[in-house]
């Protein structure tokens, strides 16, 4: 359904820029022309959301909350005509007829017919469970400018531009993921988080703070002291849609990944071991060496456990996503010429033309006009910072051993995605598998997850060079998925 919906939104601005505002030539300066195709996106936004609402509470949509999308597009559209320079006047009413309303009557076509009765089971679900499995098979395809597709495997975390030199890690099995239920119209389910209240422990739940998987062991074989040791939390809290007849999901939910940076911390046993062990019932290695602990995964040997943590000080950063939606269907991102560079994922406002630093807090943009703001650049950290300043190359009002940088590129830190040789990549794929029809209570069907997505610089130069970021992520997840009463 989101895909649908995204999809429509995409249609709407074809729509409306070839046929209903009559704008001509589209240019940036032309701040009214601006202002009504922003005003118009707005108010079909909030037509979408009406109807979400109503969706999930199974009721017919508000009629009040159509006419407050009328009453604010006619006011945005007052405001631009009262600046000046626009082509038309007075046309909000025929727009709202012409795009927002037919746009509603888009969606309203596409959703079950309010209070439709739950048709998944003899009892409505109230929790739908996502257990990890050992994956199988590929799942995600990166595709050169020229031609050529590199399929990779299922049950993998990989990260950056086409410089990244760390290899793409393993994620681990019997994690568990949690997700309540909140509405349930004929096979169509609205899928929310769920606290470590309600599932009884901080590694179920699906909100804010909540630890995604057991830790994840990334060893360096060519040079084991750079090996690390990976935990993922829950960045934000889960909300999606899922449906019951088909078994497909479509759940937003941001993984961050910190990084500890521990090496080998077993060099008694054969390979490298970056995470503590859970061996036989007994944490190896870390603070908690030689206590009591569960095993996180199947692993019969050096099975990781968040009863058993990595060495405190070791931590060098937070790898961030922007946004993380996991999917049983397909998901392809493309990039795209940007500042300097030919194959852009995921832009982000950069120096290029002097330090190469990018803008700290990090600004997400899709093209140059998104950039171009002033900001004190930390010189001796070699990292932007959130202080406005107005002279370029001066002091102007920075602070001693900064000075003041044009951040104007929007750029990922190299060409591509993931590395090594990554840099002809433009295209990411990534394949979910629908589990097929779930019913309450019985029983569970494996499936398959893949998200893409941006991830934002760490601001640590040692992290953000090794797995050339910022720039895109992928994540892809087998597992089993049950609906539970």
């Amino acid at each position: 359904m989101a895909r649908c919906l995204a999809a429509l939104l995409g249609v709407l601005f074809v729509w409306l820029v070839h046929s209903h505002v009559a704008l001509g030539a589209l240019a940036p300066a032309d701040a009214c022309k601006l202002a009504k195709i922003k005003a118009t996106a707005k108010a079909s936004t909030k037509a979408l959301v009406c109807y979400l609402k109503a969706l999930k509470r199974g009721d017919p949509v508000d009629p009040a909350c159509l006419v407050t999308q009328d009453t604010d597009l006619a006011a945005a559209f007052a405001e631009a005509e009262a600046a000046g320079g626009c082509p038309t006047i007075g046309d909000a009413q025929s727009t709202s007829a012409g795009v927002v309303q037919p746009f509603a009557n888009l969606i309203a076509a596409r959703l079950p017919p309010p209070g439709a009765a739950c048709a998944c089971g003899a009892t409505a679900p109230a929790r739908l469970l996502f257990t990890t499995e050992t994956a199988a098979g590929t799942c995600i395809d990166t595709t050169t400018f020229g031609g050529v597709t590199t399929s990779r495997p299922c049950g993998q975390q990989l990260l950056g531009g086409g410089a990244n030199a760390i290899p793409p890690w393993t994620l681990p099995d019997l994690g568990l993921s949690l997700f309540s239920v909140t509405g349930c119209t004929d096979t169509r389910l609205v899928v929310e988080n769920t606290t470590a209240v309600d599932t009884g422990s901080p590694r179920t739940c699906t909100s804010t703070g909540c630890l995604f998987g057991a830790p994840v062991s990334a060893p360096n074989p060519t040079t084991p002291p750079v090996s690390v040791c990976l935990i993922n939390t829950v960045n934000r809290d889960a909300s999606g849609t899922a449906n019951c007849a088909t078994g497909s999901v479509d759940v937003s939910m941001p993984v961050v990944t910190t990084i500890f940076l521990t090496g080998d911390l077993l060099p008694g046993t054969v390979g490298t071991q970056p995470c503590p062990a859970c061996t036989g019932g007994i944490c190896d290695g870390g603070p908690n060496h030689g206590l009591a602990c569960t095993a996180g995964t199947s692993v019969a040997a050096g099975s990781t456990s968040h009863d058993c943590p990595p060495p405190p000080g070791l931590e060098l950063s937070d790898v961030t996503p922007i946004d993380v939606t996991f999917t049983t269907g397909v998901v392809t991102r493309v990039a795209q010429p940007s500042g300097n560079q030919t194959r852009v994922f995921c832009g982000f406002c950069r120096d290029s033309d002097d330090t190469g630093a990018f803008q700290n807090p990090a600004k997400p943009c899709v093209q140059n006009i998104d950039c171009g703001e002033l900001r004190c650049f930390d010189n001796l950290n070699g990292v932007g910072t959130a202080i406005p300043c107005t002279t370029p190359g001066g002091q102007d009002v920075c602070p001693v051993d900064h000075f003041c940088e044009h951040f104007e590129s929007c750029e990922q830190r190299n060409n591509g995605a993931f590395g090594p040789a990554g840099g002809a990549v433009q295209t990411i794929t990534g394949t979910g598998v629908a589990a097929g029809a779930l019913a309450t209570g019985g029983g569970p069907l494996t499936g398959k997850l893949a998200a893409v997505f941006c991830v934002r610089p760490t601001y640590d130069p040692t992290v953000d060079a090794a797995l050339d970021l910022p720039g895109p992520g992928a994540i892809t997840l087998q597992g089993a998925f049950e609906l539970l009463p």
